[in-house]
């Protein structure tokens, strides 16, 4: 789960897919499928106050799992 759904600088990223562990990493990429943006993600949650406004897909992986989540940035 994505918290909040409308995102504004920083999500929640809360999932079966262990993300406070050290080895979680995510992608995100925009409706045309370019990458915007990957790292690894820290106490749970991501930064994204670089990206524009606009709908993104983000690919997150971890214990050889991978959950892709919609999100819309404001």
């Amino acid at each position: 789960e994505i918290m909040p759904s409308l995102v504004g600088s920083e999500m929640c990223i809360r999932d079966s897919v262990r993300t406070t562990q050290d080895n979680a990493s995510y992608t995100i990429t925009n409706m045309m499928g370019q990458q915007v943006a990957k790292g690894k993600i820290t106490s749970g949650a991501v930064n994204v106050e670089r990206l524009r406004s606009g709908v993104y897909m983000i690919q997150i992986e971890a214990e050889s799992k991978t959950v892709t989540k919609r999100f819309i940035k404001q």
